[in-house]
């Protein structure tokens, strides 16, 4: 049941967020954080990895490039702590944040 609640508010609280920006990279961090520390099921990590490799991938494409390649889990890290750090931020500038970091990195 837990599974499907918080499920549920990753799907709805994206929708009314940021128009131009779709999925959970909407959302703020600090609902990252939270739904995270109660999720049993790893939904959250799932669903918030998921996005990031989606937007990782899409400027990889663009620019011929291969950052993140094979870090999903620490993919995942580097987003929670930031989020940790910067509650008020959006996702979408988190994983922006993260994958700069990873490309200077050579990750």
């Amino acid at each position: 049941m837990k599974y499907l609640q918080i499920l549920l508010l990753l799907l709805t609280c994206t929708q009314a967020n940021a128009a131009s920006v779709l999925g959970v990279g909407a959302m703020q961090c600090s609902l990252v954080v939270s739904l995270h520390a109660v999720d049993e099921t790893d939904v959250v990590e799932d669903a918030v990895t998921n996005w990031a490799q989606g937007f990782f991938s899409g400027i990889n494409a663009a620019s011929d490039q291969n950052v993140g390649r094979d870090n999903a889990e620490k993919i995942f890290d580097a987003i929670l702590t930031r989020c940790q750090n910067n509650p008020s931020d959006r996702l979408l500038l988190t994983v922006s944040m993260v994958y700069g970091n990873f490309k200077d990195a050579g990750l």
